[in-house]
């Protein structure tokens, strides 16, 4: 599916002669600052859950995290 495209030697060796455009960046006014944060909730636990136990999986898909 994805193939790796390596370059070749031609494009590697053009690309050094090819000047570089330097932008400079704009004066800062200062003004720059934030209000206020979040920080993120904590994550819940991993639930360990049986492979052959599928019934158990489907209520906690269906009924604990309402995903469905």
């Amino acid at each position: 599916l994805a193939e790796q495209r390596i370059p070749n030697m031609k494009g590697i060796m053009g690309a050094k002669a090819k000047p570089l455009q330097v932008i400079e960046p704009l004066a800062d006014s200062g003004n720059i600052g934030y209000t206020h944060y979040l920080l993120s909730s904590a994550k819940k636990g991993v639930t360990m859950i049986d492979a052959a136990n599928a019934e158990e999986l489907i209520t906690i898909l269906h009924e604990k995290e309402k995903l469905f």
